[in-house]
């Protein structure tokens, strides 16, 4: 029997992603464009139910594995849900997201569209698009490309040189992401670090976490916000290339070194706060 506490790490576990990965994103647009308003609200919580769904979309399709691997941090194992009900959340979740970018414009609403499709391809086991390992994530991560121009045609905003910089960080960083949390799911077989070996793939993980900062460090310049959430963003990473290339240590400590992969999008709440500040 599950205790509350337990159920609500589980549900914290698993809606972590979702707001630090879509909704931190969101935040970085709006601070360097200086479009907070209201308005974002439904592109963020039509991505953000989005990328919930991808989440448990993969749990419902890895449930076998899972239970291979003792994975008792996910909902099915854990027993907090049943395989039939969690295919029915995940239905919700994305009609949820799709439904509410329907309430934007066309443009965002296709981009929902194709991260949706993106999602589906890579944990489908007939497609079986994981074997591909970090180009996999390089697809599903595609979409997050276009955030800047749809989120333009939204707000009636030209193109500019800075909206290239944000391209290249959410696609660089959402690519590391992918792939640093690998060095915790050492018993997938589709882990990038058993297949291309633990040197190769933190060589893969360094470069594009180089990318994402440098990136991320060109926005900055022009966001007082930014700047701050930069530091932070390369303490982060320093962390997390800790734990990468510590290979040798025990999953318990790696999983405690994983959270810091979150340092960064929990300072996006102070983007949200001064969004709501200047909207009040």
């Amino acid at each position: 029997m599950l205790t509350i506490s337990r159920k609500i790490w589980l549900i914290y576990k698993r809606l972590r992603t979702a707001f630090g990965v879509t909704l931190g994103f969101i935040v970085i647009y709006a601070a360097y464009t200086n479009n907070f308003s209201l308005a974002i609200l439904p592109i963020a919580v039509g991505l953000c139910s989005i990328h919930l769904f991808g989440d448990l979309y993969n749990d419902y399709i890895d449930y076998k594995q899972d239970v291979r691997n003792h994975r008792k941090d996910k909902w099915i194992v854990s027993g907090l849900i049943s395989r039939n009900s969690m295919k029915k959340v995940f239905l919700v979740t994305l009609t949820t997201g799709l439904i509410t970018l329907v309430f934007t414009n066309v443009y965002i609403f296709l981009l929902g569209l194709a991260y949706s499709a993106a999602l589906i391809l890579y944990s489908n086991p007939k497609i079986n698009l994981r074997r591909y390992d970090f180009l996999a994530y390089a697809l599903i991560g595609l979409p997050i490309v276009f955030f800047p121009i749809t989120f333009n045609t939204f707000f009636n905003r030209s193109f500019t040189q800075l909206d290239l910089f944000f391209m290249l960080f959410a696609f660089s960083h959402y690519v590391y992401l992918c792939c640093q949390k690998d060095s915790t799911d050492t018993a997938d077989e589709t882990n990038i670090f058993i297949k291309r070996g633990w040197r190769n793939a933190s060589l893969i993980c360094i470069f594009f976490a180089s990318i994402a900062s440098l990136s991320l460090l060109g926005l900055s310049v022009f966001s007082t916000i930014l700047i701050f959430v930069w530091v932070i963003h390369v303490f982060s990473k320093s962390l997390n290339l800790y734990k990468i290339t510590k290979h040798d240590i025990n999953r318990t400590l790696r999983s405690r070194l994983i959270l810091s992969e979150f340092l960064t999008p929990y300072l996006y709440g102070l983007g949200v706060l001064i969004a709501l500040w200047n909207i009040f």
